[in-house]
This record gives C-alpha cells, structure tokens and sequence, in this order.
C-alpha cells in the first residue's frame, strides 16, 4: 500500500542534501580556480620582475611590485585577504601571495599560498656558455 505525500517528503529531503553538495562543490571549484590563478600570477611577476632585471638600467623590483597590484585588482569571488611577499636578490626573484576566502561559514575559512620563483639568468652570458657547451661537443664527436 502506497501513501499518498510520500514521495513528496523524500523528494524535499533529498533536495535538501543535494544543495548542500552543490553549494560544496562550487566553493571548491571557486577555491580551487583561486589558488591556480593566484599561483600563476606569482610565476609571471617574478619573471616579469626576473626579465626586467637582466637589462641594462631595468628594475626588476618595481617591474615584480607593478605586477602584484595588478593582482590586487583581479580579485576574484571568495578572495577575502590577500597579502604579498616579494624578494629580488641578485640571482633570484621571489614572489609569494597568501590568500584567506570569504566564508558564509562562521569559522570556516580556507586560506592558500601561491608562490613563483625564478633564478634570473643573464641572456647574454647564458648564451655564450650554450655555445661554447655547444663548441666543446663538437670537439669531442670529432675526435
């Protein structure tokens, strides 16, 4: 015997759970987005910042800092504190951004890192260490 309602009343119970799935599931495609972006945004200011290093009269510290406010301006849904530590030697260039979301939770927050480091390497003379690498070579197939 079948009771009237009563696929109603599963219905609505099961609706209930599938929200709280789906809500779940596009926080974690927002978060995950996030983190990917804000890491790539790290690797291209420190090679922005790595590049412009390299030149003649180039200031890869500013280069490196202009790139940071551009993230700061790309802030996207779930962003809530975002916070930057940037450190350029003479070899290296580093970029780090530590972000903490937005939570409709009370205490539940995810917080991530990204971070891009580049070891600045002189064209110039990377290049002439290629060929002469490229010229030894030679000299040994030959013989």
């Amino acid at each position: 015997m079948k009771l009237k309602g009563s696929y109603t009343v599963e219905a609505a119970l099961l609706m209930g759970v599938l929200l709280w799935v789906m809500v779940g599931i596009f926080t974690l495609c927002f978060y995950i987005h996030n983190r990917t972006w804000y890491t790539a945004a790290a690797y291209e200011a420190a090679i922005s910042g790595g590049t412009e290093g390299t030149m003649k009269n180039g200031n890869g510290e500013q280069i490196t800092k202009k790139k940071t406010e551009e993230a700061f301006q790309m802030c996207y849904p779930g962003v809530g504190d975002l916070q930057t530590e940037i450190s350029v030697s003479e070899n290296k260039v580093s970029v780090a951004y530590e972000v903490h979301t937005v939570s409709a939770y009370k205490d539940f927050f995810w917080s991530y890192r990204g971070k891009g480091e580049v070891k600045i390497v002189k064209p110039v003379s990377f290049i002439r260490k290629v060929r002469m690498g490229m010229k030894i070579e030679e000299v040994f197939h030959a013989g």
